[in-house]
């Protein structure tokens, strides 16, 4: 709690990135972090964010279908029963969040990703991602990770699970990455006026 609750440290806050997060306005997400600052973002926006901590709360959201759905696989800090630390955790996480899971799994047959701050490294997700690629191989939609320094060993790491790495300079950079993606925010050519 002293670690992960916004509430209790200043310095804990949201960023320029979270901001662009927002501004991507996706209809699903879903996080492995127990803060709480994707949900603080869509607050300072005015945006709402139904959020899914539990399986019971990610049946109930799913049925009333939300314009921006957030998905904690492993908890919340503001529900410490809730977070997924231990080896443990994660084989009850596997036993009792499985439509979390499965909708998780099931998105990632059919959309593109975008993997954000994210190892890849997570036991759940690759359990789910090798289970995917052994049945549909390479024929999955493309993935994308944004990583930070460039690393040999992790890149190849990334190469064999099929997905695309974008690598920053810096993390200062993803807001601008973010940005640059936004279909809502993509500069127009300007037009021009053709002589009377």
């Amino acid at each position: 709690i002293a670690q992960f609750d916004s509430s209790r440290q200043s310095f804990i806050r949201t960023t320029p990135s979270h901001a662009a997060l927002v501004e991507l306005d996706l209809p699903l997400l879903f996080t492995t972090n127990y803060d709480e600052l994707i949900e603080a973002a869509y607050l300072e926006a005015g945006r709402l964010l139904r959020v899914s901590v539990t399986e019971a709360q990610f049946k109930a959201r799913r049925a009333e279908r939300p314009p921006r759905h957030l998905v904690k696989l492993h908890g919340s800090i503001d529900q410490p029963d809730t977070i997924v630390l231990t080896r443990l955790d994660y084989a009850r996480a596997r036993a009792e969040r499985t439509e979390m899971l499965s909708s998780l799994r099931n998105e990632m047959i059919d959309t593109a990703f975008l993997f954000v701050g994210f190892s890849l490294s997570d036991p759940n997700f690759n359990l789910i991602h090798d289970d995917i690629r052994l049945v549909y191989g390479m024929n999955l939609p493309a993935s994308y990770t944004v990583q930070g320094r460039r690393n040999s060993v992790k890149e190849r790491y990334l190469r064999s699970l099929g997905v695309n790495t974008v690598w920053l300079d810096s993390w200062n950079d993803m807001p601008e990455f973010l940005t640059r993606i936004n279909p809502s925010t993509s500069v127009q050519a300007p037009t021009t006026e053709t002589g009377k």
